[in-house]
């Protein structure tokens, strides 16, 4: 199937879930609003700490508004594009219904991460932005087309990580019923990555970088931005993204092949 076709196929889901959405107008801006008053919190968080502590060691408190800023862009974008599809495929495979998303003249691992579309997000991507271009007028940030880039790569690189996090999911889905335990590890593994990589230490900041590389969600973005990122950095995360990446397609195709239609 084409490019192209996929691409329809994608935006006629997004319509059908917009539609899903508009039918409880009300709560579909209740979880709008709701989730850009969840992403304050780290702000308020951060003026707490810093107004009573000295904050994170090497980094200033619009530095650190910065990296949440990076976090909560990452947060939304997945959320709206991506991370419902875990909840919609791991349900649809507990029910015995993966079936139909096989038939389809789209490739499995493709056609799962099109139903990851969730409207709730956009608050946070918003939020998001506001942050990054709040902290970036408060640190004089003198952005070039080199550091733009790096962020933008860096941030790639975070998509194709929760990705890979997503097929990986739905690869131990297809063998075992419940894998939401993993998932629950997951979202705690996740709240690492509000803060500087740098505060941690030893095989914790080892595991953080190249095992389950949560770095890659805010810290490697923002210290993009700020000149912070060297090139060995650089290089470090994005083969341990792309690694990520492709352990969990190898993970989806190993446990679909092993899908018996009734939820493992």
């Amino acid at each position: 199937m084409s490019i192209k076709r996929n691409l329809d196929v994608w935006a006629h889901l997004i319509k059908m879930q917009l539609y899903h959405d508009l039918a409880y107008p009300s709560q579909f801006i209740c979880n709008i609003i709701s989730s850009v008053l969840f992403t304050m919190a780290g702000p308020i968080l951060g003026i707490v700490l810093y107004t009573n502590t000295l904050g994170f060691p090497g980094w200033s408190f619009h530095q650190f508004i910065l990296l949440y800023g990076s976090f909560a862009l990452w947060v939304g974008i997945s959320s709206t594009v991506f991370i419902a599809a875990i909840w919609r495929i791991v349900r649809a495979i507990q029910r015995g219904d993966f079936d139909k998303y096989m038939i389809r003249p789209i490739k499995p691992h493709v056609f799962v991460l099109m139903h990851g579309w969730d409207y709730d997000g956009l608050g946070r991507v918003g939020m998001g932005l506001i942050l990054i271009f709040y902290a970036a007028l408060k640190l004089d940030l003198m952005v070039n087309i080199t550091g733009l880039l790096t962020y933008l790569w860096v941030m790639v690189l975070g998509i194709m990580f929760t990705i890979g996090e997503i097929w990986l999911v739905l690869g131990l889905a297809f063998k075992f019923i419940k894998t939401d335990a993993v998932m629950h590890v997951f979202g705690v593994l996740f709240e690492f990555s509000k803060y500087p990589l740098t505060i941690y230490r030893g095989p914790v900041k080892f595991f953080l970088t190249f095992v389950f590389p949560v770095g890659l969600v805010a810290f490697y973005p923002a210290s993009a931005l700020l000149g912070f990122l060297s090139a060995k950095d650089l290089a470090i995360a994005t083969l341990v993204s792309f690694g990520f990446f492709f352990m969990g397609y190898i993970a989806f195709w190993w446990g679909m092949r092993r899908h018996t239609s009734a939820g493992g």
